[in-house]
C-alpha cells in the first residue's frame, strides 16, 4: 500500500494508505483491501511503538539475537565460510590453468576443453553467490547493530511523554530501525518486526479503556 493525498473541491487534504495495484489497474485489480485513513491507523501503531521504546532491555535483547542469527554459519564464523569459498574459486582458476595446458598439449581435445571450462563457470557462478549472500548477511547485521545503537541513544532516559512530540519523518526512522511491517486484517492491524512475536492492534471501538487494553496485551507478547 502507498500514500495517498486528496483534496476534493478544495475544501482541504485527506490523507489514505491505498493498494498501489488498484490504484494502477482500476476494476482489473483483484485487491479487495479498501483504503485506510492515516488518522486511523498512524496514532495506534505510534502508541505501540511508543510503549516498546521505553523498554531499551528488550529492545537490545531482540535486536541482538537477529544480529547473532544473521551472523551465524554452517561453518561455525562468516571468516571462516568466506575463506573456504574464495579457496574454491582460486581452485577454479587453477584448474582452468591447468585445462588450458593440457588441451595446448594435446592431453584434451578443444571440445573437452570447452566442456569442463562451462563445468568450471557453473561452480564460480555459485561459489561468487554464496560469498554474495554471505557479505549480504554481514552488511545487514551491521546495519542492525548501527539501528540498535542510534534507537537505545535516541530513546535513552525518555520518558512517556518525552516521545509524542517527534516528527513524522523520526518516527519514519524508528519505524524502519523496528524493522515495523503493518498488514491490515478483519480483525485490525498485524505488526511484525524486532520484537519477534507477532501483535494485534484492534479496531473493535466498544471504549477507550478497552482499545488500550489490546495494545497493552499485545506490547507484552
Amino acid at each position: 500500500m502507498r500514500t495517498q493525498t486528496t483534496n476534493p473541491h478544495n475544501k482541504g487534504h485527506y490523507f489514505y494508505y491505498s493498494c498501489s495495484r488498484r490504484r494502477k489497474l482500476r476494476k482489473m485489480c483483484d485487491c479487495r483491501q479498501p483504503s485506510i485513513r492515516v488518522g486511523d491507523v498512524e496514532p495506534m501503531v505510534w502508541e505501540f511503538v511508543r510503549e516498546l521504546l521505553l523498554d531499551s532491555k528488550r529492545i537490545r535483547a531482540v535486536m541482538e539475537s537477529m544480529i547473532a542469527a544473521e551472523r551465524e554459519t554452517s561453518k561455525g564464523s562468516p571468516e571462516r565460510e568466506a575463506r573456504m569459498w574464495s579457496d574454491r574459486l582460486a581452485d577454479a582458476g587453477r584448474q582452468r590453468s591447468r585445462y588450458q595446458e593440457m588441451a595446448a598439449e594435446g592431453l584434451i581435445t578443444f571440445g573437452e576443453l570447452r566442456e569442463r571450462l562451462a563445468e568450471l563457470g557453473d561452480t564460480c557462478e555459485v561459489v561468487r553467490g554464496k560469498l554474495d549472500a554471505l557479505a549480504g548477511r554481514m552488511e545487514r547485521a551491521e546495519q542492525l547493530e548501527r539501528d540498535m545503537e542510534a534507537l537505545l541513544e535516541q530513546t535513552a532516559g525518555e520518558g512517556p511523554e518525552d516521545l509524542h512530540p517527534l516528527a513524522g519523518g523520526q518516527r519514519n526512522e524508528i519505524y524502519r530501525m523496528l524493522r515495523l511491517e503493518i498488514t491490515p486484517s478483519d480483525e485490525g492491524y498485524a505488526m511484525r518486526g524486532v520484537f519477534r512475536t507477532d501483535a494485534l492492534l484492534s479496531t473493535a471501538r466498544p471504549g477507550a479503556s478497552s482499545r488500550s487494553r489490546s495494545r497493552r496485551t499485545a506490547a507484552r507478547r
